[in-house]
């Protein structure tokens, strides 16, 4: 029916409507971003729109024949559209609808990461962006992204009341990116002290509203009520509130606060803890969220562990005294005559010292 009129809609029926799909969206959770959307039809257009697919198998595409076309991609954003593209036709391959994919020669496709967009939110900083947000949801957004390192919006938009334990202080994390992994479709994590203050506004508030309403809490209601659209686009509400508060917007303006509270909590707690504590591995972390810190260098040059002259002394008294007795100067031996015989009658009895070679042990006949 397309290019026809369609018939106006009975009042409330879109709102009812994108109510729905609203729900089922966010219930769900599979939907790809918005972003990743953008992506893959990009890729569509940029190797087989308008193609058939048999076709697209006599071209050969390596890493030294791939450019960004003029668009001014960055690195990372080329390799990523490219595995997609190789995934795609793989699958083709797999399928024998291809004989060989144009893609099969590319290697190096994995993410990589940018560490030119590191950035670490300070506390100062943090604390300037929750007094500009608009509102108590919108506090906690950030709050779960800085203080809980969640990922956003996927894990903040599953969070449900029932899976924040009170009396063991303790939050479970459903995780769409990695539910397809045995064992990591869920994951528990501390409910740190930085998020109370803000979960206990957000519950205040919709327990007054409930209350206005004549309705019944449910511990399976969401704890984030608003922005349940998956389609939403956080990221540029995020960086008008940057911005109000006096802020520059970081890259990556959600990861990087997840990198921030992984960079963090480096300091206190083993490796194994906090892979536990996000959901990744130490290589991911090391790789994408682990950032080299002023003061990582600041205690480095400012806080030495050894004074100098102190490691010079400890150096010297550790020192061993049968290295070679040939080390000795002639002043050494002047000195003190009486211990430097005794010390080479006693080495040449028990390690064999010679005059040409250097020490060794040797056996006697």
């Amino acid at each position: 029916h397309q290019g026809q009129r369609q018939p106006p809609s009975k009042p409330g029926h879109d709102v009812q409507a994108r109510s729905r799909r609203t729900e089922t969206l966010a219930t769900t959770q599979r939907t790809p971003t918005h972003q990743s959307s953008l992506g893959r039809k990009n890729v569509h257009r940029r190797y087989h729109a308008g193609r058939r697919l048999a076709k697209s198998q006599n071209t050969t595409i390596d890493n030294n024949s791939v450019k960004d076309g003029g668009q001014g991609l960055v690195p990372e954003t080329v390799r990523q559209r490219c595995r997609i593209a190789k995934q795609f036709f793989r699958d083709a391959e797999d399928r024998h609808l291809i004989s060989q994919s144009p893609f099969a020669k590319m290697k190096g496709l994995s993410a990589k990461g940018n560490r030119e967009n590191d950035y670490f939110v300070t506390p100062n900083e943090a604390e300037a962006v929750l007094k500009a947000c608009p509102d108590a949801q919108w506090q906690l957004i950030f709050a779960l992204s800085r203080f809980g390192g969640l990922r956003c919006p996927s894990e903040h938009l599953m969070l449900r009341w029932r899976d924040i334990d009170w009396k063991n202080k303790r939050m479970v994390i459903h995780s769409p990116k990695t539910e397809h992994h045995e064992g990591k479709a869920a994951r528990t994590v501390p409910l740190f002290p930085e998020l109370l203050p803000y979960l206990d506004t957000v519950l205040q508030e919709q327990l007054l509203a409930d209350a206005l309403s004549a309705g019944e809490k449910s511990t399976d209601d969401y704890v984030i009520t608003r922005w349940r659209d998956t389609e939403a686009n956080l990221r540029t509400r995020m960086h008008n509130i940057v911005r109000a508060a006096g802020l520059q917007p970081w890259p990556k303006v959600f990861n990087t606060l997840r990198s921030t509270r992984r960079t963090e909590l480096q300091e206190d707690f083993p490796d194994y803890v906090l892979n536990a504590w996000f959901g990744h591995s130490s290589r991911v972390a090391e790789r994408h969220y682990l950032q080299v810190r002023e003061q990582h260098f600041d205690k480095a040059t400012q806080s030495p562990h050894h004074a100098p002259g102190k490691a010079q002394h400890t150096a010297q008294q550790q020192a061993p005294q049968d290295v070679g007795i040939e080390q000795n100067t002639p002043e050494q031996k002047q000195k003190n005559p009486a211990d430097y015989h005794n010390c080479r009658e006693f080495l040449e009895k028990k390690v064999g010292v010679t005059e040409l070679e250097s020490v060794t042990s040797c056996m006697s006949s």
